[in-house]
């Protein structure tokens, strides 16, 4: 499971990632970015589920 949230004060978009006791990690691996598109680029979806990556 993924999730994107807006920090209005910034202007950014972070990527979150849930653990499997679905508590929630901004994903350190990409920078909060502007461009959401930017940040959709590391989400891939399969028939197993969502990937980041």
């Amino acid at each position: 499971m993924v999730q994107f949230r807006f920090d209005p004060e910034q202007g950014n978009w972070t990527l979150y990632e849930a653990d499997p006791n679905r508590r929630w990690f901004a994903w350190d691996l990409v920078q909060p970015s502007p461009d959401l598109a930017e940040l959709l680029r590391h989400v891939h979806v399969s028939a197993a589920g969502i990937i980041v990556g």
